[in-house]
């Protein structure tokens, strides 16, 4: 079974194997590479080094494909396996599931001289439309999404010599800001007593989430030495996510404990004294003590 859903796997002889595309036939298809180490993180090191090594062959001076049979499907592949080692694997997953359910059911037997900018306009324009599961159209920000995932690919594909007809730079999908709603004072007063009445892990989460703004991921991921009692402070640097496994034929999702996305996401938030009292609660506080226990 593969370790994070990526290509690499521990062996019965206590080894760990991992596999890279090294190079690709005349037409397309993807040709294996095995690395092998004592530890997972040495043979992840040894993946990523040999895949940030090949790349697509560069198409000539005259700006010519070296193979007329080259897809898109094909770029998309390779510019995904390069930007892997690069990126969070919640966004690896992210851009994986765009490419599989939106862009490629569409263009993956595409060579990038049939994509135009005129066929990427109506394209999104579909999916806002009539795009998704029960074709009552994506959101603007899904759209805008796959749009530049596709424009990734793109720019990816010109530095290879793989040239697309026509600029897709100004095509854009416009945003629309979505209605926020906000508790009123009566409703918070009416939901803080109800919560109160009915204590529980998800009453205590919910109302970690009222008073300090927390993310749903980011109080899943707390830990009881994350609470200062003595500053009323929570020390937020840590989320917890449910990931897709596209690798993995048995187990879909898996869940992990990640750093956030970026460094402003890392800060330390005062508490009310009613959660520090909550936190404090006997039956809040676990039999073992607090070291890497999680407060939900």
């Amino acid at each position: 079974m593969p370790r994070k859903g990526e290509n690499i796997y521990k062996r019965k002889d206590g080894r760990w194997e991992g596999r890279y595309i090294k190079s690709r036939t005349s037409c397309g298809k993807a040709v294996y590479a095995s690395v092998y180490a004592k530890t997972y993180r040495e043979v992840k090191q040894k993946v990523s080094m040999g895949a940030a090594s090949i790349a697509l062959p560069v198409a000539s001076v005259s700006g010519k494909s070296p193979t007329s049979a080259i897809l898109f499907s094909v770029l998309a592949e390779d510019w995904l396996n390069l930007m892997r080692p690069q990126i969070k694997e919640s966004t690896y997953i992210k851009y994986y599931n765009l490419l599989s359910s939106y862009i490629l059911p569409v263009y993956k037997d595409s060579k990038p001289e049939s994509i135009t900018p005129e066929s990427l306009e109506s394209f999104c324009n579909k999916l806002l439309v009539s795009g998704g599961k029960h074709k009552k159209g994506l959101s603007s920000k899904t759209v805008g999404d796959i749009l530049a995932l596709i424009k990734s690919i793109v720019k990816y594909s010109g530095k290879r010599g793989y040239s697309f007809p026509g600029s897709i730079k100004e095509i854009s999908v416009k945003q629309k800001e979505p209605k926020m709603t906000v508790l009123s004072r009566s409703e918070q007063n009416q939901l803080c007593e109800y919560l109160l009445t009915h204590p529980s892990n998800k009453s205590l989460g919910i109302l970690i989430c009222l008073f300090t703004g927390l993310r749903i991921g980011e109080i899943c991921a707390l830990r009881w030495e994350d609470i200062s009692f003595q500053e009323n402070t929570i020390y937020v640097h840590s989320t917890m996510q449910r990931l897709q496994t596209p690798e993995d034929p048995v187990r879909k999702t898996r869940i992990i404990i990640s750093t956030p996305k970026s460094s402003c996401s890392v800060r330390l938030i005062p508490i009310p004294s009613i959660i520090t009292t909550l936190l404090c609660l006997e039956t809040a506080i676990p039999s073992g003590g607090y070291n890497g226990t999680s407060i939900l």
